[in-house]
């Protein structure tokens, strides 16, 4: 899955990029 396809609330975006890359890469 790739977030970069989905369209996030700003909030949530910025809560995800918050998280180590790792767990999305």
């Amino acid at each position: 899955m790739t977030w970069g396809s989905v369209e996030l609330e700003p909030e949530v975006r910025e809560w995800l990029e918050g998280l180590p890359g790792a767990l999305f890469a």
